[in-house]
């Protein structure tokens, strides 16, 4: 059996295609807040996975491939390039049926929200859990001062508000819960902690039920991202819950983007930008193509117009590749590949 994390490595890099490395997939899973990584997360469809493999290391990336080239399931076109095989390709399959939780996960929209979320309610649950029995004292699920100091702060003084919150949290999560996955709500209930049950970890999770630690992972990081997604939708379904996702969602682009971006609105030109900001050109360009994958409302038409958008799109979907040097080689030299990654770029915003 393939583990989990070479699962993912094969899906990235079938998603890739050979036009990145390795290290692509590497500062993807690890979550590398990079323009380029950014950039290539949209333009293969695969930004979802961004960041959810935090601790993830050059030498266990290494090893991953090692593992796939030995079974064959990727092979070498270049140093550090790969593409999937027919075997890869049916292992990429079989994992997307096994795991229809899958694409519930956004690391890209909820890295930065969704463990916040997840300690700040099971430590309000585990505190609400020991006093409305009416013992003080017990060991909290975390020690992260942040969110020690947010559940003293929301925490009611009040027992029969304890009674009635912890009752109506139950309620919210029950109604989320029965509508996903046994395994998946079985792992959310397993993981909490009360006054009646101490929460597992995922290792004690993955013995138990005999699966890969990363499975669990995914499974867990997957429940989370869905219930996000179904306080947003449905807020007034989910008031309690509401109170612990904090959204703290603006233009999520990386810092030096952010200065460039507020020196186009000020009406700058890329050269100026960059000169200001003594960088070159091309990094400024980069920053742009990130700007406009980010805000929608970001008009691209001062750096592509219209005619040359329709052309580049046309042609990306009739040659069915976002390959930038099979499409510059057709486009000609009037249109630069920073046009070409603007609009392909925008495509996967607006599709």
């Amino acid at each position: 059996m393939v583990p989990v994390m070479s699962q993912l490595i094969l899906y990235i890099l079938y998603q890739f295609n050979g036009n990145r490395s390795i290290y692509g997939v590497y500062h993807l899973l690890k979550g590398k807040r990079s323009s380029q990584t950014i950039q290539d997360g949209h333009l293969f469809r695969c930004l979802f996975l961004f960041g959810i493999i935090p601790t993830l290391t050059r030498e266990q990336t290494d090893k991953c491939i090692q593992h796939l080239e030995s079974i064959r399931a990727v092979t070498r076109v270049r140093e550090e390039r790969f593409v999937v095989t027919k075997l890869g390709e049916n292992i990429v399959q079989q994992f997307q049926e096994e795991a229809p939780f899958f694409h519930h996960i956004d690391g890209w929209k909820y890295k930065e929200v969704d463990m916040r979320f997840w300690y700040r309610l099971t430590l309000y649950i585990q505190c609400l859990s020991y006093m409305v029995k009416k013992e003080s004292r017990f060991i909290p699920v975390t020690n992260e001062r942040n969110i020690l100091q947010w559940v003293r702060q929301a925490f009611p003084q009040n027992q029969e508000e304890r009674k009635k919150q912890l009752n109506d949290l139950y309620k919210e999560l029950l109604s989320y819960l029965v509508k996903i996955e046994e395994i998946n709500a079985t792992i959310v209930v397993k993981k909490l902690t009360g006054a009646t049950q101490i929460g597992l970890t995922n290792e004690q999770l993955a013995l138990k039920y005999k699966l890969d630690k990363g499975w669990i992972n995914l499974l867990f990081l997957a429940t989370v991202h869905q219930l996000l997604k179904e306080i947003e939708t449905e807020p007034n379904q989910y008031p309690m819950l509401s109170r612990f996702y904090e959204k703290n969602r603006k233009i999520n682009v990386t810092s030096s983007t952010k200065q460039t971006y507020e020196l186009l609105q000020q009406g700058k030109s890329i050269q100026q930008i960059a000169q200001i900001r003594q960088l070159k050109e091309n990094t400024i360009e980069d920053h742009i193509v990130e700007i406009a994958i980010e805000d929608p409302s970001f008009t691209i038409s001062s750096y592509v117009g219209q005619k040359q958008q329709v052309e580049i799109e046309q042609l990306s979907r009739k040659e069915q590749t976002k390959r930038l040097r099979d499409l510059k080689d057709k486009l000609g030299d009037d249109i630069s590949y920073f046009q070409i990654r603007l609009v392909l770029s925008r495509m996967d915003v607006e599709s």
